[in-house]
C-alpha cells in the first residue's frame, strides 16, 4: 500500500474469489487497483452466462431498491479483498462474452507486512478529499501524537490533499488502542468539516498494525466549501482544541454535529439554504437547552393543568377527528414560542448583541415562517442578511460547545476576524 500522491496507492491485482448476493454464490477472478486519487477500479476478469444473467438484475430500474453483493477473495500474494457493498451499475454482452462494471461504496484491503518492513511504524491515517490545510503543529494526546495536514494549493476539491493520522509515539498499543484511535480521528474530522465550511469524504483509512496493513476505501466526491469558519491558514489552535477535548472524556452532545450536518448542507436555492440553518438552530433549541429554557412550565405543574383542559374538551361533543387535533394542541402549549427559545439562546452563549439582537430574531422567526407556509421570503426583508446572521448563531454555538479559545472567520455585518472564548472581548474584532 503506497502513500497517497504517488503513482499508485494500490498496484493491479487478481483476486480470486466468490461475489455472492441473496439468492447465490459465483466464483470469480476480479482485476483490483487504485490510482493516485484513492479510487478503487473494479474488473471482473470473466463473467459466466449464469453470473450475468442473475447480477445484470441488480441494475434495477430507475428509483427502485436493489441489494448490495458481497465479494471476498485473495491473491496469489495472500492478500485479501473484501467488501459487503458491492453494486453493478453497467453490464453488456457481445462476441466476447458478457461483461459486468462493479463498484465498491466500501471496501478493505488487508495486506500482509513483512519482517524486513523499514517503516513498521503503527498508527492510523485518514485521507480526505478537498482538504486545506498550511504547516498545523502536532497535537500531543493520550492515545500518541495527532497530525493533521493538508495543501494549500490543488487543482480539484475533489484530489486527496489532506490526513489527519494518530501516531501512537512510542507507546505500546492493541486493539483497544485503534478502536479509541478511529473515534478520535472521527471526532476531529467532524470539527475539521465544520471549521472547512463543508464535507470533507474520506477516501481511504489506512491501519498500520505490527503484522498487517488494513485499508478501507470509500466511495465519495469532494466539493468545495461555502464560507469556512477557521481560516486554512490558521488551524493549529482549533485542531488543538478537537483533539484535547476528545482527550478530555467530556461527553460531547450528538446533537452539535446533527446541527452541522444541516449547516453544511448543499445547495444553490437560497431560501433552502436559509431553511436548513433554521433546522440547525432548531436542533440546538430542542436539544442542548434545558427544559427551564423551553418550557413555560416545570413538567409536574404543567400536568395539572394539561389535565384539566382536557377533561374539559372531554366535555364537549366533538367529532373525534376533531378532537384529537384539540387534545394534540393542548399537548404542546408549554413549548414557548421560537422567539422565545431563540432569546434563549443568545442569552445562554452570550452571542453579542451587535450580531444577533431582538430584532434579527424575530426578523428570523418571520422569515421561517414566511418560506415555510408560503415558498416566499420576506419581501421586505434582506433574505442573505438572514442567512448570515442565523448561521452566526450556529457557528458560536458549536465553537462554545467545543471550548474553542481563538480567532474563527464571520460573515455577519461584513467578513471579519473575531475571538470567541478565554481573552476575548464578547467577540469583539480583532
Amino acid at each position: 500500500m503506497r502513500k497517497n500522491g504517488q503513482k499508485n496507492v494500490f498496484e493491479e491485482t487478481i483476486f480470486s474469489g466468490v461475489l455472492s448476493d441473496r439468492d447465490d454464490k459465483f466464483e470469480m477472478e476480479l482485476t483490483l487497483r487504485a490510482g493516485p486519487d484513492s479510487r478503487l477500479v473494479i474488473q471482473p476478469v470473466s463473467v459466466s452466462t449464469r453470473c450475468y444473467v442473475a447480477l445484470s438484475k441488480h441494475v434495477g430500474a430507475p428509483g427502485s431498491k436493489s441489494s448490495w453483493l458481497a465479494f471476498e477473495g485473495i491473491s496469489s500474494e495472500g492478500t485479501i479483498f473484501r467488501s459487503t457493498y458491492l453494486s453493478v451499475y453497467g453490464h453488456g454482452h457481445g462476441t466476447d462474452g458478457a461483461w459486468l462494471k462493479l463498484a465498491a461504496s466500501k471496501a478493505h484491503i488487508i495486506l500482509k507486512r513483512s519482517e524486513a518492513d523499514d517503516a513498521k511504524d503503527v498508527g492510523v491515517q485518514w485521507s480526505l478529499r478537498g482538504f486545506r490545510s498550511f504547516r498545523n503543529r502536532p497535537t500531543k494526546t493520550s492515545l500518541g501524537v495527532v497530525i493533521v495536514r493538508g495543501m494549500h494549493e490543488f487543482e480539484s476539491y475533489d484530489e486527496v490533499t489532506g490526513s489527519l493520522a494518530i501516531n501512537p509515539d512510542g507507546m505500546a498499543v492493541d486493539d483497544a488502542w485503534f478502536e479509541k484511535a478511529d473515534e478520535m480521528l472521527e471526532f476531529v474530522w467532524r470539527g475539521l468539516e465544520f471549521g472547512h465550511g463543508g464535507r470533507l469524504p474520506i477516501s481511504l483509512i489506512q491501519e498500520y498494525r505490527s503484522k498487517e496493513v488494513v485499508a478501507t476505501f470509500y466511495e465519495g466526491k469532494g466539493s468545495p466549501p461555502h464560507l469556512p469558519s477557521i481560516h486554512f491558514l490558521n488551524q493549529s489552535d482549533y485542531i488543538e482544541c478537537l483533539a484535547t477535548h476528545f482527550d478530555r472524556k467530556d461527553t460531547f452532545p450528538e446533537a452539535v454535529w446533527t446541527a452541522v450536518g444541516w449547516l453544511n448542507s448543499r445547495t444553490a436555492i437560497e431560501e433552502v439554504r436559509f431553511l436548513n440553518i433554521m433546522t440547525a438552530i432548531e436542533t440546538i433549541l430542542e436539544n442542548l437547552l434545558p427544559n427551564t429554557e423551553t418550557k413555560i412550565l416545570p413538567a409536574s405543574e404543567f400536568s395539572a393543568v394539561k389535565d384539566s383542559l382536557l377533561a374539559t374538551l372531554e366535555r364537549h361533543s366533538l367529532a373525534k377527528e376533531g378532537l384529537d387535533i384539540f387534545k394534540g394542541k393542548i399537548k404542546q402549549l408549554n413549548s414557548r414560542t421560537l422567539s422565545q427559545k431563540l432569546s434563549a439562546v443568545l442569552d445562554r452563549y452570550k452571542l453579542p448583541e451587535t450580531i444577533v439582537d431582538q430584532n434579527v430574531l424575530r426578523t428570523l422567526n418571520k422569515q421561517r415562517n414566511s418560506i415555510t407556509h408560503t415558498g416566499h421570503a420576506l419581501s421586505d426583508s434582506d433574505l442573505w442578511d438572514c442567512i448570515i446572521r442565523a448561521r452566526e448563531i450556529v457557528v458560536q454555538v458549536v465553537l462554545s460547545e467545543l471550548g474553542y479559545s481563538g480567532k474563527f472567520e464571520s460573515y455577519a455585518a461584513g467578513h471579519q476576524v473575531r475571538s470567541i472564548g478565554r481573552g476575548s472581548n464578547s467577540n469583539s474584532n480583532r
